[in-house]
């Protein structure tokens, strides 16, 4: 178990077989792999992303500025595919877009933690 951009590159060289994707829905860099609910288990999500944050405070232009930039760098059409061929799925979107996924991730593993009883060790 591993992210995409780690293990396309053995399935695609037949090191390892992919089961399934812990996503609502199949991957664009690797539609023949199907989700682990398709594929007969439960309907698991988890994800790994990256986003670009600021420091609180920063000037809204500012924000504006490397957001604008990065949206542009993402849409690129070399980046696009390279991305696509590692497995990543750029998503790109405004400041409050991204602000929004951070609450909506906090939220999901803040209900994972309380529910499998985790304790800091």
């Amino acid at each position: 178990m591993d992210v995409p951009i780690t293990m396309l590159p053995q399935v695609r060289a037949g090191k390892v077989r992919a089961l399934g994707l812990f996503s609502p829905r199949r991957m664009a860099g690797a539609p023949e792999v199907p989700t682990v609910a398709e594929a007969g288990g439960p309907p698991i999500e988890g994800s790994t992303w990256v986003m670009f944050l600021a420091p609180a405070g920063t000037p809204r232009e500012i924000v504006a500025r490397l957001s604008s930039e990065t949206a542009k760098v993402l849409a690129a059409p070399e980046i696009r595919a390279r991305f696509g061929e590692l497995g990543v799925e750029p998503v790109g979107g405004t400041p409050a877009e991204a602000a929004r996924f951070l609450d909506d991730e906090i939220a999901k593993w803040a209900r994972v933690i309380a529910t499998a009883k985790v304790k800091p060790e």
